[in-house]
């Protein structure tokens, strides 16, 4: 098996996939990430089983080919963010194919660490490696309405060890994680619906290896390099004088009175009326519906 390095990853090169391993920065030479690239549990390998790929390595980025088949590429950057140092992975796949039979799939190893992130579920558990949910596209949906990822989701998923892994938003994204207690968080890209290939394009698959040295430090790059910062400050009487749900307390059994009851009285909030940016708000949400008077 030949072995490629770059920085904290190691990347081997096997007959059915590429195997990754991303080091700890502690010098423990324990591992904050590991995963095989082409290929996950139970499935069949990505890459043309037995053909050895064209290699070709700078300092910064390793690129694997397979002639008539596309090509891996893993690109390193070092990052700096509030004097914290750490690196990102950029990892590529390109096909020179579009059929709708052809997939991408890598999977990465939930065990040695706790995981967090993803997307809300029916059933929620946390740290999520104690989920376990099959194949599906990771689009919103209501997850009391079936075996499906939540409505409320991030193509992000972070690590105790200090890796994080955010997934392009183009990506015609399935994921599965723990299926048949496998204990993988796995990325499936292929043109499967509900992703319709309107352009045509070639299949691809991109995401984003973050790793700093520890959790935190991890989670403050992807912060500062993936997600904006809020604009400004809510306003303090949205927590000094928060607007409560009826729905925790009275469900489905719903009608005038119990909205009147909430929104008038001092069910809702330690005041009649309540404040919230510059209005006064004297009825609560109830489930879908909304009265306000301004």
């Amino acid at each position: 098996m030949e072995t490629h390095e770059l920085h904290t990853a190691e990347l081997d090169v096997g007959a059915t996939h590429i195997a990754l391993r991303i080091q700890c920065e502690d010098g423990s030479g324990s591992t904050a990430l590991s995963g095989s690239l082409g290929s996950i549990p139970g499935a069949s390998s990505s890459v043309p089983r037995g053909a050895e790929p064209d290699v070709r390595k700078t300092d910064t980025s390793v690129r694997f080919a397979w002639p008539g088949f596309g090509s891996l590429t893993v690109e390193h950057q070092p990052l700096e963010t509030d004097g914290q140092t750490g690196h990102k992975y950029r990892v590529t796949w390109e096909l020179e194919v579009n059929g709708k039979n052809t997939t991408l799939a890598d999977a990465f190893r939930l065990e040695g660490c706790h995981w967090y992130g993803g997307a809300q579920m029916r059933s929620n558990q946390w740290p999520v490696e104690k989920l376990s949910q099959r194949q599906v596209a990771y689009v919103t949906a209501d997850s009391y309405k079936g075996d499906v990822w939540g409505g409320v989701q991030e193509r992000y998923w972070l690590n105790s060890k200090g890796a994080a892994i955010f997934v392009d938003e183009d990506v015609p994204l399935f994921v599965s994680l723990n299926q048949n207690n496998d204990q993988s968080l796995c990325f499936i890209s292929k043109w499967n619906s509900p992703y319709k290939n309107v352009a045509n394009k070639n299949l691809f698959m991109r995401y984003t290896i973050y790793q700093g040295s520890d959790v935190r430090d991890c989670h403050d790059h992807v912060v500062r390099h993936v997600f904006s910062k809020p604009s400004g400050i809510p306003d303090e009487l949205m927590f000094r004088q928060p607007i409560w749900s009826t729905w925790a307390r009275y469900k489905k059994n719903v009608n005038h009175d119990t909205i009147i009851k909430v929104g008038v009285t001092n069910e809702g909030s330690s005041a009649g009326t309540t404040p919230t940016n510059g209005r006064n708000v004297v009825s609560r949400r109830v489930g879908h519906l909304v009265q306000a008077s301004v």
